[in-house]
C-alpha cells in the first residue's frame, strides 16, 4: 500500500466514524506557515460548532 493510499484509508475511516478531515499537501500549503494554517482552522471550527452548541 502506498503512502497515498495509507492517508485515503485513515481519511475514510475518520470520516465513517463521524469526524471532519482536512487535507492539505505541502504543495497547497506552498510558502504559508502550516501551524497558523492549522490554529486558524481550530479557532474558525470551535467557533462554528459552538453556534451548535
Amino acid at each position: 500500500m502506498t503512502d497515498q493510499e495509507t492517508t485515503m484509508s485513515a481519511v475514510s475511516a475518520l470520516r465513517a466514524l463521524g469526524c471532519a478531515v482536512v487535507v492539505w499537501t505541502p504543495e497547497e500549503i506552498g510558502e504559508a506557515d502550516a501551524d497558523e494554517l492549522e490554529s486558524l482552522m481550530i479557532e474558525r471550527g470551535a467557533a462554528y460548532l459552538d453556534q451548535y452548541a
